[in-house]
Order: C-alpha cells, then sequence, then structure tokens
C-alpha cells in the first residue's frame, strides 16, 4: 500500500504532531507500506513561513495528484484542514485514495 502522511507542521520527529506522524508511519514501514511523509519542510525555502502555513492546503493538493500519477497512492492521511482541497475535487472520483482525515484543532474557546 503506499501511503501519504501530510502535516502542516515543520517534520521534526522528536515534537507534538511530527512525531506522532513520523511514528506511526514507522509501524506501517515495519508492516511492508511505502510511506511518505509531506510537511511545511517539503516546501521551497525561499517561501516566507506564513506564506507556507497559508499555501499548504493547495500544495498537498498537487503533491497528492503527482504522486497519484507516478506510482497510485492508497491512503492520505491528513488534516481537514490539509487536504481539503484536493478532496474539494476529488471527492466524486470512484478511484481516488481513501483519505483519513483528522480534525485540526489550533486553540481553546
Amino acid at each position: 500500500m503506499n501511503i501519504l502522511f501530510t502535516c502542516h507542521y515543520n517534520f521534526n520527529i522528536n515534537a507534538g504532531a511530527a512525531g506522532v506522524t513520523w511514528r506511526l508511519g514507522q509501524e506501517y514501514q515495519q508492516l511492508g507500506h511505502n510511506v511518505e511523509y509531506y510537511s511545511l519542510d517539503s516546501l521551497p525555502n525561499p517561501l516566507h513561513p506564513l506564506v507556507k502555513v497559508a499555501a499548504f492546503p493547495e500544495f498537498v493538493a498537487s503533491r497528492i495528484a503527482s504522486l497519484e500519477q507516478q506510482q497510485g497512492l492508497d491512503v492520505v492521511d491528513a488534516s481537514t484542514g490539509d487536504g481539503w482541497v484536493w478532496a474539494a475535487f476529488r471527492h466524486k472520483a470512484w478511484n481516488r485514495p481513501l483519505m483519513i482525515a483528522a480534525l485540526s484543532w489550533t486553540g481553546a474557546y
């Protein structure tokens, strides 16, 4: 199975969401699956950090489309904020990858 994990943070495997994402991916790799990670670190360096955050969903959509064409993609694990652009345009396609989405929570009320 080909799995893409997205993480809208810098990919520090010793911290929070990135660490959990990395650990989950490691478990899938041990089971024989192909795993790729896509994070803010995957975006071009010249971009301002705030631009990276704002544009991340579009970059994710582009990366998913690219992986679908290159090698096939079975599962996308992304927060709803990361994957919404791709999902909005691919929701009716019958052969799309399975998307596992978690709600993003960025603060308290």
